[in-house]
């Protein structure tokens, strides 16, 4: 698997994790879903700007310093339910943006010439 299906495939585990994390489980879950979203977050954005997706950017970025595990962002428990709903849908969303082809240009030798 190369890593564009490897961070297609993270977000997907995002996506399921963010869903069981609304059935109210205990404090532990939530801080290995912080460290999830948060790794994850941060990989994606090495793979977006690696294939010139510059404007989903902000996405992962938003993630993982909401999710940030060691700065802790303190929100009530309806308002990470909601939170949790809209990461969910968004990495749903970025495991099929991730997947479509490159749109970053790459020089080739003949273009030196011209």
């Amino acid at each position: 698997m190369n890593r564009v299906g490897a961070m297609s495939v993270a977000c997907l585990v995002v996506v399921v994790m963010c869903l069981v994390g609304l059935a109210g489980l205990s404090y532990g879950y939530y801080t290995l879903l912080r460290i999830a979203v948060f790794l994850i977050g941060a990989a994606s954005v090495i793979v977006l700007q690696e294939r010139g997706f510059r404007v989903w950017l902000l996405v992962p970025i938003g993630a993982a310093i909401l999710y940030n595990p060691l700065i802790r962002i303190s929100l009530p428990r309806e308002a990470w339910e909601v939170i949790n709903v809209g990461t969910a849908v968004v990495a749903a969303v970025g495991a099929v943006v991730m997947r479509k082809p490159c749109s970053k240009v790459v020089a080739t030798d003949t273009d030196a010439i011209s």
